[in-house]
């Protein structure tokens, strides 16, 4: 009798061991069901025990971010930058409700003795698209220093020889094109997709890689290089223009050959320096002009008859200070364009405008008023005394024409590039007609 109530007791104990080891099982999975398993690390933060509410608050100290994979200046490898995206809302933060509602609860009691590492990419917040301009302000490929732009295959001119250049594919991508990148990933991101942008496959290409159809082009542009232009200057004199003179004068326009007006200019300007007899007896630089255009382009060697004047002729420099141009005629043939800037009344003194002449001409010299000092190479005065308003370089200027002069304009003076206004000084003298408009 004792023995069978031993055995009872022995069974009862047994089975509340039984019970109660189920119970503190089924608590466990209960538990579990809201709470990650012990020994759980979530982008290796441990979260242990934690709800989800509560591991996303200790997340947050990882800081979300996109990464972004960019081609480096060179255009054959990649780097990677990362947004952090607390820039853009501070109710964004990792969302780790997912991984909570996967996890083998019912297996609690393993998870005790093994470490679980998980890895959440998943975000949940707002952010406001405005701000994305500024998140992504300072990345790699948005940095002018970084940036290589695509150049279409073309032909160019080395060493006097015309040679087909490849195309460049760059490291160049638009900011608004990022902006609107960035904002799609971060949408797709927040909806539980990938955290990474790759910017690589949407840089700017060139237009034009094939190089077959330039190849073609190089031996008639070629032999417009290779080829001697002859001057008649008068009964004694003679002169060759050739070589690396003459193809200074040319450059590539597209897949043509063309003409540096610049350098033609210039070229002009310098053979009139060099053979002009004086004031009444000079080449005649319209008809030089027109002829040395065509001779130019031509695939054959070319003589040109230089004409001459034998008297004094007209003259005359136009501004128009709405389109910021100037122009240098002679006998009504136009000469020399170049951008100024002008003064502007509502900012600094006006530039006058009516009929004036140049009264002072004068190298080297400095432009002295109350709060300034400046060094000019050319002064081509046209006010009354020539000493208060003229035409001048401007050293201190990068850009000329267009609308500077609404916001940096001159003091009233008209300011010119070095380079046109050297070219203006050769052709000008002390009389020549002045003409300024609105």
């Amino acid at each position: 009798m004792k023995l069978k109530k031993k055995t009872q007791v022995r069974l009862i104990a047994a089975l509340g061991v039984i019970l109660l080891s189920a119970l503190i099982y089924l608590a466990g999975v209960l538990y579990f069901s809201g709470h990650f398993l012990p020994k759980t690390y979530i982008n290796d933060i441990e979260v242990s025990n934690l709800n989800s509410e509560t591991a996303d608050l200790k997340l947050k100290q990882l800081d979300p971010c996109l990464n972004v994979i960019e081609r480096n200046r060179e255009g054959n490898d990649t780097i990677s930058e990362k947004l952090i995206l607390s820039r853009l809302s501070s109710d964004i933060a990792y969302d780790s409700s997912s991984l909570l509602s996967s996890q083998n609860r019912l297996g609690w009691l393993t998870s005790l003795f093994s470490r679980k590492d998980l890895s959440c990419n998943k975000i949940s917040g707002s952010f406001d698209p405005s701000k994305i301009a500024d998140l992504i302000r300072d990345l790699y490929c948005l940095k002018e220093e970084n940036i290589v732009r695509p150049k279409d295959a073309a032909i160019a001119i080395e060493n006097g020889k015309a040679v087909v250049k490849e195309a460049i594919e760059g490291s160049f991508i638009r900011q608004e094109n990022v902006v609107s990148l960035v904002t799609e990933a971060l949408n797709h991101y927040l909806e539980g997709g990938s955290d990474t942008l790759d910017l690589t496959s949407s840089y700017e290409r060139p237009a034009s890689s094939d190089t077959s159809a330039l190849q073609a082009l190089i031996d008639p542009i070629q032999k417009a290089l290779d080829k001697k232009i002859h001057f008649n200057i008068d009964s004694y004199q003679e002169a060759d223009l050739k070589g690396t003179e003459m193809v200074s004068l040319l450059k590539i326009d597209g897949s043509q050959l063309a003409i540096d007006e610049d350098a033609l200019s210039e070229y002009i300007a310098s053979f009139c320096r060099k053979y002009n007899v004086s004031d009444y007896e000079y080449i005649e630089k319209s008809s030089l002009k027109t002829a040395l255009e065509k001779a130019l382009l031509s695939k054959e060697d070319a003589d040109i008859d230089v004409n001459w004047i034998i008297e004094e002729g007209s003259s005359l420099i136009e501004v128009d200070i709405s389109e910021q141009t100037l122009w240098y005629y002679e006998n009504d043939v136009l000469i020399l364009t170049s951008p100024v800037v002008t003064g502007n009344g509502n900012i600094t003194d006006a530039t006058p405008t009516g009929y004036f002449e140049v009264r002072k001409m004068k190298q080297d010299s400095w432009l002295v008023g109350k709060d300034y000092e400046e060094h000019v190479d050319y002064w081509i005065g046209f006010d009354e005394t020539g000493r208060v308003y003229g035409f001048h370089d401007a050293s201190w200027r990068d850009e000329f024409g267009g609308d500077i002069w609404l916001s940096d304009p001159s003091r009233g003076c008209v300011n010119m590039p070095l380079s046109k206004i050297s070219q203006l000084w050769d052709y000008v003298d002390i009389g020549t007609q002045v003409y300024i408009h609105e």
